[in-house]
């Protein structure tokens, strides 16, 4: 994703809120490619450095697929800043509709 101007912060960083929404989609995403249909339970996030450069790309690799929930963890990093980690997060997910 870009780091577009309202975006920003008033410290000229990519907004907390943003980044989590980037982990947010990661997370549910690689557990649901996987199984189905997702909605996520919880988010926990630890912000490492402010994104200022861009692109930021978030990856989410899942931990463990059980039953009915997920957890994957994501990392998000400015690429624009020499791959710079910019937050963590694990992501846990209700399995809301398994594929066939």
């Amino acid at each position: 994703m870009a780091i577009r101007d309202d975006l920003r912060g008033p410290a000229g960083s990519l907004e907390g809120g943003v980044i989590s929404s980037l982990a947010d989609v990661a997370g549910a995403s690689a557990i649901g490619f996987s199984v189905g249909m997702v909605a996520t339970e919880h988010l926990a996030i630890s912000f490492l450095a402010p994104g200022r450069e861009g692109p930021v790309r978030a990856i989410g690799t899942p931990l463990r697929i059980g039953r009915s929930a997920g957890v994957a963890e994501v990392r998000v990093i400015d690429t624009g800043k020499d791959d710079r980690l910019m937050a963590v997060a694990l992501v846990t997910v209700r399995i809301l509709e398994k594929r066939t």
